[in-house]
């Protein structure tokens, strides 16, 4: 079972890496009209969330299965070790996490973009599917995978650095969209927004 265990969580890191990844690879053209409103916030997000929650997801694997003999005594103690129900809720967290993220994105379509920006002429806001319910739903995916997964692996610092990342980098990001986004459609999205929460439906 541990052997499965341990399987399972090695095969996440390419999982948390496709998750990153994937989407269309469609740039805005500001030669076409589209407008860039990004404010460096993709580098943030780049920098700060994915690669470093890459890092610390690597950290909780070495750890969860005693792969790393000597670790620095904050990590350490951020570990609260196996626990018969942290694997099983936490990587159902990630799956859902991560099926979140790739509808959202799916359901976007053309509009999906790394980058924040409005598609010249076409763009529209998008409130059917999983956008009934979640505002950020691929924003909010993303958050629940990897919560998911340092939940999995019993490691608590990882958790906090987790959140404490999130607060920081989706704490300039969003803002930013959602500003783009309601001077750009006005009332239509004002109205949307009123009826859709950020990550926990009806809630937050």
């Amino acid at each position: 079972m541990n052997n499965f265990l341990l399987v399972c969580s090695l095969l996440s890191v390419p999982a948390h890496l496709f998750l990153i990844l994937y989407g269309p690879n469609q740039k805005l053209d500001q030669k076409s009209g589209d407008e860039k409103k990004d404010k460096h916030t993709t580098f943030l997000v780049m920098t700060c969330i994915f690669s470093l929650t890459i890092a610390v997801h690597i950290i909780g694997v070495l750890l969860r299965f005693s792969l790393w003999t000597n670790p620095p005594a904050f990590l350490s103690w951020g570990y609260f070790g196996d626990r018969g129900w942290a694997y099983p809720v936490g990587a159902a967290l990630f799956i859902f996490g991560f099926w979140l993220r790739i509808i959202a994105i799916y359901t976007l379509g053309k509009f999906f973009t790394f980058q924040i920006g409005i598609r010249a002429n076409e763009h529209r806001v998008i409130s059917h599917g999983v956008y009934a319910f979640f505002r950020h739903p691929g924003y909010a995916g993303y958050i629940y995978a990897v919560l998911g997964i340092h939940i999995a692996h019993g490691f608590l610092f990882g958790i906090l650095f987790s959140i404490f990342m999130i607060l920081i980098v989706y704490g300039f990001r969003i803002p930013a969209e959602e500003k783009m986004l309601t001077e750009y459609f006005g009332d239509e999205y004002r109205a949307y927004s009123k009826k859709t929460k950020r990550f926990i439906p009806f809630i937050f």
